[in-house]
């Protein structure tokens, strides 16, 4: 479904609407809105008499107006996070709801767009626009490019001409006016985290053609400050997770019964629709997941990698670890978006796989709240958990011989990890590894219990190695392999031979079993150990 056409005007109509920044506003901040409203007019007056912009910038009933004359005046923020969050609240900032108000007026657009107030556009904003339009987008995003300040600000045409660097935030939203009805964000504020996040879940929800552009330069900032990051903006973020966790749950239980999005319901409706295929691995690190990726790459439809990009290592994962999944929701939507703008790459390719190790701890959340349960596979790949242990301990991982591991794993003693082990209780780096292989495998069997509207599909990994093992799971995923293209099989698994410190970690597999033995001995109370010891029977 692409953009409805409702004006009778021979050039596309677009009402752009920008939230204003008050006298109140740190000065930088009111000088760069000051040179972003210079880049609007100007944007304005390249399209002009190929596409009719009518530009409104919202604002509180108290602030000044608009003293220029491009711009209509919008004074339709009637509360703010003064009485959303209370007295507490570092600064006055508008609710995102009464913003989109500012989009209600008489007149028929072809399209609404939403730029932050710090958003500078390139001078053939509009024009850019018009033409994802016309490709049939009736919701998107376009991310901007973040330049530095070397060449003055945003008035410098020099500042502009740079290639930035991309950024992973979202401040710039455009819609068709269908969408705009119903539209539910609740008390969400701009100006701080998860007001991007909350608007996008909710076009993602209610659109049929729906994308984040990542790699346009039609929007910039200048420098990358990121502000919602001070301490002082805290009870506001935590006022807006409140606010788009309900938004949430009221659009879950508005929809038909069985149905995660109007994609799925336009699937349930009619049968030929075909969602695009993805499909993951919820494995251990160090069970042949590169090893998956390459031996899936041999099916022409097939888009594959190993731990693609954002991979949800490092920061990600230290969130995660501190604050847990649900209060990091949000920001880790980020990998969700760049899946989607995958998707919309992919041409001849129909399938897309990512086999990291992280999806099970990092990301799975985000995928499923993001995409149609009905195209989701899910690998559940098998090693023995003795090869496992040892291939990471050989790695030095979870002690100071490779001290960068908690950027790739989690830590089993933290609270949320659900072990119920003390730090106090572990003796060492082998048994960090057999709590974390104990908690992964735990999250596995829990994950594929809530999900029975995934297709899992089970895998072990030497079975993989052959050319029937490897057939036949292709055949499972409704794939097949390009004629001559039977090359990744024959590759070594698991061999980052020159990355192990054999000589400070050398331990024989018969060592690794009885210390395994061992652990699920002395753990023998702790039911969350049980994934582990199943898998242990199971590869005896």
């Amino acid at each position: 479904m692409g953009p409805t056409v409702t004006s009778s005007s021979p050039v596309p109509r677009l009402r752009h609407v920008v939230p204003t920044v008050g006298p109140s506003a740190p000065a930088p901040l009111r000088e760069a809105h000051a040179e972003v409203l210079d880049s609007i007019e100007r944007a304005v007056a390249v399209s002009a008499g190929r596409v009719d912009v009518e530009v409104v910038l919202a604002r509180f009933p108290d602030e000044p107006g608009p003293d220029r004359p491009t711009f209509l005046d919008a004074p339709v923020l009637a509360s703010s996070s003064l009485d959303v969050v209370g007295p507490t609240a570092p600064r006055r900032l508008p609710l995102l709801r009464q913003v989109l108000d500012a989009f209600r007026a008489p007149g028929s657009y072809d399209a609404l767009i939403l730029t932050n107030a710090d958003i500078g556009l390139q001078p053939e904003f509009y024009d850019i626009v018009v033409d994802i339009l016309a490709d049939g987008h009736d919701a998107f995003c376009i991310n901007r490019r973040s330049v530095t300040a070397r060449h003055g600000g945003m008035g410098s045409a020099l500042a502009r001409a740079q290639v930035g660097a991309p950024h992973p935030g979202h401040d710039c939203f455009v819609l068709v006016p269908e969408l705009l009805e119903g539209l539910d964000v609740g008390d969400v504020l701009l100006g701080t985290r998860y007001v991007a996040s909350t608007l996008l879940e909710a076009l993602r929800d209610r659109a049929l053609r729906f994308r984040v552009f990542g790699d346009l330069h039609a929007t910039f900032h200048v420098g990358d400050d990121r502000p919602w990051q001070r301490p002082e903006h805290e009870v506001l973020t935590e006022s807006n997770l409140r606010a788009s966790e309900a938004a949430r749950q009221r659009r879950a239980a508005r929809r038909p019964e069985g149905a995660t999005s109007v994609r799925a319901l336009l699937g349930s409706l009619h049968p030929g629709f075909r969602p695009r295929r993805l499909v993951f691995c919820a494995a251990p690190a160090r069970s042949g997941t590169a090893f998956l990726a390459n031996l899936l790459a041999v099916a022409p439809t097939v888009d594959a990698g190993h731990e693609r990009g954002p991979t949800m290592s490092g920061p990600w994962l230290r969130d995660i670890g501190e604050q847990g999944l649900a209060a990091t929701r949000a920001h880790r939507r980020v990998k969700a978006d760049a899946i989607a703008v995958e998707l919309d790459r992919l041409q001849r390719h129909r399938v897309y796989v990512d086999t990291s190790h992280l999806f099970l701890t990092a990301f799975h959340d985000v995928v499923l709240d993001g995409f149609d349960h009905v195209g989701l596979q899910v690998i559940a790949l098998r090693r023995d958990p003795v090869d496992v242990a040892r291939s990471m301990h050989l790695l030095g991982w979870f002690s100071d011989l490779n001290p960068t591991w908690p950027d790739w794993f989690l830590d089993p003693t933290r609270a949320a990890s659900g072990l119920d082990i003390g730090s106090e209780e572990l003796d060492g780096p082998l048994d960090r590894i057999l709590a974390h292989l104990a908690e992964v495998l735990a999250t596995r069997e829990r994950l594929r219990g809530a999900t029975p509207t995934v297709r899992w599909i089970d895998a072990d990994l030497p079975g993989l190695t052959t050319r029937t093992g490897a057939n036949a799971l292709l055949a499972e995923l409704g794939l097949r392999a390009r004629v001559g293209r039977w090359g990744p099989q024959r590759r070594r698994v698991n061999a980052r031979t020159e990355r192990k410190v054999r000589d400070a970690r050398a331990i024989t597999r018969g060592r690794i079993a009885e210390e395994l033995d061992a652990f699920l001995e002395r753990f023998d109370d702790r039911p969350a150990l049980a994934a582990l010891r199943e898998e242990r029977a199971r590869w005896r």
